[in-house]
């Protein structure tokens, strides 16, 4: 990483540690939200039809009598996939998002539209080595990130950065392509079933969905693909499979979407806020 952009610089011998569960050991210290000595702070009761629970976003949550940070990983139906700061994928929970447990981060530790206290990065430093780290701290003030290295050294910097990118670990990257691979096999199946398609042609389908699928998935056990994130990778796996079905002639753009509706059906319209408020006020009476 350039210099002029960071302060302070990882070690040479940088090594991932281990993370441990949000309720115990070093990572309490991140994951904890507001402090004991904090006074309880007033939360809009409708918060959550004005938030935006996108991939990476910053929660807090209410857990073992104390509130914690989270991340949020996924969001479903009205309910989204947590992992809290320094755990693992052991202690991901799945919350309403009208959750009483759940609660937006307090005004101005969270970040900006993207980078959150509490996102994985890795950084590129000027020996052309990638190093790994948090993101621990952001001042609203002078509009600074501060990374926090495996080693405990620390950065500075201001985001986006060419040099910094998020960092999911494989194992998320290999299960949201893994999961993506089956519903298209799937919807290939079902597919070439109805079309009534010859053997030879079902075959050649089938075999560009796992040469593609295979070659990415080679690329993140390698750490090699640019993505940064599970739905950014989902995209990329999906973009290179269009390009060579039809590059290849074996399918054309017309049944390339009637194959993509089949993996993924458009889901039902999101309920309006004021329906949501509605329902969350008919639930509690």
């Amino acid at each position: 990483m350039a210099s002029h952009s960071v302060t302070g610089s990882p070690g040479m011998s940088l090594t991932r540690k281990s993370q441990s569960s949000p309720h115990k050991g070093e990572a309490e210290a991140a994951a904890k939200g507001d402090s004991e000595m904090e006074e309880p702070r007033f939360v809009d009761p409708n918060w959550y039809l004005k938030f935006d629970f996108r991939e990476g976003i910053m929660v807090e949550v209410f857990t073992e009598e104390e509130w914690w940070q989270a991340n949020v990983r996924r969001e479903d139906g009205g309910k989204v996939l947590l992992r809290y700061v320094g755990g693992s994928d052991e202690d991901d929970e799945w919350l309403e998002i009208d959750s009483d447990r759940m609660r937006p981060p307090k005004e101005g530790t969270a970040g900006n539209s993207f980078y959150q206290v509490g996102n994985a990065v890795k950084v590129l430093y000027d020996d052309n080595a990638w190093y790994q780290g948090t993101i621990s701290l952001y001042s609203p003030k002078t509009k600074d990130f501060t990374i926090t290295f495996d080693d405990g050294e620390e950065a500075k910097v201001k985001l986006p950065d060419q040099d910094v990118k998020m960092n999911v670990p494989t194992g998320d990257l290999q299960e949201a392509v893994g999961v993506c691979r089956k519903r298209v096999e799937a919807a290939v199946e079902e597919y070439c079933s109805k079309r009534d398609l010859s053997n030879a042609h079902t075959n050649s389908i089938k075999g560009v969905v796992k040469t593609t699928f295979g070659a990415y998935e080679k690329k993140i056990k390698g750490g090699k693909q640019d993505e940064g994130t599970e739905t950014a990778a989902v995209k990329e796996v999906l973009l290179q499979l269009r390009q060579r079905l039809i590059h290849q002639d074996v399918v054309d753009i017309r049944d390339y979407y009637v194959l993509t509706h089949l993996a993924f059906p458009p889901k039902p319209p999101r309920k309006s806020k004021a329906e949501m408020a509605q329902e969350a006020q008919n639930n509690k009476k």
